[in-house]
């Protein structure tokens, strides 16, 4: 792991607090107290707070995903009595397993990403339907694709979630359940809505915990502030607009922090070409640091 260094942009001591890059550890807000690398009597004066956040890339937060995928109590009950199963070991046994084979992390399909978005798609009745991307898919009929093995060549068959619950359920309650999710997308999970609800979530003020290393244990240390620094995992909202501060102009998400106070460093992964990019966004208050060193080896960053 190569670590960004980040310098006081203030009073001295000068070394550098070094943030190291790590794995995503959580897929909610977590706040801290946590320093390197100084000494016990500089740390009172040098303290700050630090926000990771798994954001959920924009193919995967999505109400469509069968581990994300909610409904109205109305819709689940409907289900329930059509089957005979509850709501959630449905969803397990008829629609997790089509999106984990086919859909999820399809290499065959030429572009996996935009499949998993297709799993969604609300038409795929012709091949004119298919995103240029899939080069690696054919169209087979309503809601049903295919690809080739990639071991054997042979053609496999999968259906979209709309195929899926129009097949799996009677009389028309897969097609009202599709459109019912997809009102849910559109409202909850579009990035126009739940943009500015993360950057919301990360700007507000919440209470900071104060973690003992030498202990091993954490506690409330009596403070609420904004974070200092931000660590956002899966980010590929980088250059996307939204009104993310709800003032009535679309501005990029980088853009949004930085008229709150931050600068920021986009680590890309390492599937460099993505557009938008995407990746691991780090961004710090500039009132408090300022880019101490950016190691070279890490190409990715812009």
């Amino acid at each position: 792991l190569k670590p960004l260094c980040l310098r006081s942009s203030g009073v001295p001591p000068p070394a550098p607090l070094c943030l190291a890059r790590s794995p995503p550890e959580t897929r909610g807000p977590r706040s801290a107290w946590t320093m390197q690398g100084e000494e016990a009597a500089e740390m009172q004066a040098r303290r700050f707070s630090v926000m990771s956040y798994n954001i959920l890339q924009k193919s995967l937060g999505s109400n469509c995903i069968p581990w994300v995928m909610s409904a109205s109590a109305e819709f689940r009950g409907e289900v329930e009595q059509a089957t005979g199963t509850a709501w959630a070991q449905w969803k397990d046994a008829h629609v997790s397993p089509e999106y984990r084979t086919h859909f999820h992390k399809n290499m065959a399909s030429g572009d996996y990403v935009t499949l998993r978005g297709f799993w969604s798609s609300r038409k795929c009745s012709s091949s004119s339907d298919l995103p240029e991307s899939l080069t690696g898919v054919t169209f087979e009929g309503e809601d049903r694709i295919s690809y080739a093995d990639a071991s054997t060549g042979q053609r496999i068959s999968a259906l979209t979630l709309r195929g899926v619950l129009r097949t799996k359920l009677p009389g028309g309650l897969g097609l009202r359940l599709f459109e019912h999710l997809m009102e849910e997308e559109e409202h909850v999970y579009d990035w126009a809505v739940r943009g500015p609800r993360v950057l919301q979530e990360i700007l507000q003020p919440r209470d900071l915990r104060e973690h003992d290393a030498d202990a091993a244990s954490e506690q409330t240390c009596g403070a609420r502030c904004s974070p200092d620094v931000v660590v956002l995992q899966e980010y590929d909202a980088f250059a996307i607009e939204a009104d993310y501060r709800r003032q009535g102009s679309k501005e990029t998400f980088a853009q949004a922090m930085s008229e709150e106070g931050y600068d920021h460093l986009l680590f890309r992964d390492p599937l460099f070409g993505r557009v938008p990019p995407q990746g691991l966004g780090v961004f710090w208050r500039r009132s408090l640091f300022e880019i101490s060193d950016v190691s070279p080896e890490d190409t990715g960053a812009i």
